[in-house]
């Protein structure tokens, strides 16, 4: 029950936060979103069942027409398609800079649905070298590596190579990531439709909420891996070949948990889900910063783009929805009410959780020009990933003294100036450069005044001043982005008011 209700409380609050944060800044179109998407929301989840569960039982539909057809199949068709084209459209939302022309992601599309087909070729080569589930922990920690995990990720990164060396169309970061996803999801889509119907469609929110999504950060290990190698000068085929084994790793150490008979070693099987589990949000995290990363590289940045992350938020979690309740009615049709019913009961019990935390993960990016995020591993990395703070980049304002408290810098303010760049310290992400309209000071003596709101609030938006942290660092270039804790030179609060 609390992975229900918990998470539904968390998304409940972060949906009320930006409507409220929209309306007081007077934002008529974020507000416009946020209640046309609370429509599709209660549209999506209340009319399917109303009609299940109310409507039909009064005028009973007439199912005798699909006699002969084999609805399953063409439903785990329809399905898949519906998963695979539903998180293509989200990796499109974040290509902001250069979009990519669709018949290139379809061909991309194709040619990985084709490849897939390609793990049945290969199966011989392992069934000679005796490579076969045995249950021995050896041996299986093996198969899932090599046997599953590098035959399916060499068959869904062949469409990415052959589109790399063919076209130019991969000429930004972000299109490995947005590519590699797109022949990951080629690939899920047919394996999808396998599970389905062998399920009779009970696979669906696993299929959408975790393998498709595991498949596109499997991928993507070997696609940020040659994207960074391109973008820092370095060998991409040796970054291809780091990343590959990467993604073997991680393919295997998801499914291990998965398939391996722990009954073999005395143990109940029911036990080991929790690892592909905690994997699989230390995965998602990864994958959020991952993307972002490769936004942030861009050659063609532009400040007044950026990602519309309260319209994403909404369309993802009710392009979701969607397919949830696609399936809840195409059950329904195979089977009948009990079996819909309860299919949608342990979808809700079940996976209400990994739906929110995709939702607010995939949606808390930070465009930072020139930063790159570390990819390091650490305990908060199964927490969702927030982004609540306002972004303040290209406001004009005044700085003056704080009227409690000191600043060391008070005998220069008042100051005019601009937030002109988004900076990152020991980690903080809410850092401004402050661009002084005319210099009160020398820069290059004594560093470049950076500001941070003091708390995490919005009045200077709608034009009330707010408190800010102030702090001088010394850049060695203009491309400077990222600083130590030990590089800021902390100067008190001041006040800053749009001018």
């Amino acid at each position: 029950m609390l992975f229900l209700i918990l998470p539904l409380v968390v998304f409940i609050y972060l949906w009320w936060d930006d409507f409220s944060f929209s309306k007081q800044i007077k934002d008529k179109r974020a507000v416009r979103i946020h209640l046309i998407g609370l429509v599709f929301t209660f549209s999506i989840i209340l009319i399917p069942i109303y009609l299940i569960n109310d409507y039909f039982n009064i005028r009973p539909p007439d199912f005798s027409w699909t006699e002969g057809l084999n609805l399953t199949f063409y439903f785990s068709v329809l399905l898949s398609g519906l998963i695979s084209f539903g998180w293509y459209l989200f990796i499109s939302w974040l290509d902001i800079y250069e979009k990519e022309k669709f018949i290139y992601v379809f061909i991309t599309f194709a040619m990985a649905c084709g490849t897939t087909f390609l793990v049945f070729a290969i199966a011989p080569f392992w069934d000679f070298v005796g490579l076969k589930e045995n249950h021995n922990l050896f041996n299986d920690i093996l198969y899932v590596i090599f046997r599953i995990g590098a035959t399916e990720e060499f068959v869904k990164i062949i469409p990415v190579l052959i589109l790399l060396v063919l076209s130019k169309q991969m000429d930004e970061p972000f299109d490995f990531i947005l590519f590699g996803s797109v022949s990951a999801l080629g690939f899920a889509f047919i394996e999808n439709i396998q599970y389905l119907q062998s399920t009779n469609l009970k696979a669906l929110n696993g299929r959408a909420f975790f393998s498709s999504v595991s498949h596109m950060f499997d991928t993507g290990i070997i696609c940020y891996c040659m994207a960074m190698a391109r973008y820092k000068g370095k060998s991409m085929l040796k970054a291809f070949f780091i990343g590959f084994g990467l993604a073997s790793l991680a393919h295997g150490f998801y499914d291990f948990w998965l398939i391996f008979d722990f009954s073999s070693l005395g143990f109940e099987n029911s036990n080991f889900f929790l690892f592909t589990m905690l994997f699989f949000l230390v995965s998602i995290h990864l994958f959020a910063i991952m993307k972002n990363n490769l936004i942030n590289i861009s050659q063609y940045y532009h400040p007044e783009k950026n990602l519309d992350l309260v319209l994403n938020k909404t369309r993802l979690f009710n392009l979701l929805l969607f397919i949830l309740f696609s399936g809840y009615v195409f059950i329904y049709i195979l089977n009948d009410q009990v079996s819909a019913n309860d299919f949608l009961l342990s979808s809700a019990y079940s996976y209400t959780f990994i739906l929110v935390y995709l939702v607010v993960s995939f949606n808390s990016t930070n465009i930072i020009q020139g930063y790159v995020a570390p990819l390091t591993l650490s305990k908060g990395m199964v927490k969702p990933l927030f982004n609540q703070q306002p972004d303040y980049l290209g406001l004009n304002v005044n700085m003056k003294a704080p009227l409690r408290g000191k600043t060391s810098i008070g005998s220069i303010l008042p100051l005019k100036g601009k937030l002109a760049k988004r900076l990152v310290i020991d980690g903080d992400v809410n850092w401004y450069l402050f661009e002084m309209d005319l210099p009160a000071y020398s820069e290059e003596k004594n560093g470049r005044l950076v500001v941070k709101p003091a708390k995490n609030e919005f009045q200077i938006l709608i034009g009330a001043p707010q408190y800010f942290k102030v702090g001088m660092v010394k850049f060695k270039s203009d491309d400077d982005v990222s600083f130590k804790k030990e590089e800021l030179k902390f100067m008190g609060k001041i006040i800053l008011k749009p001018s």
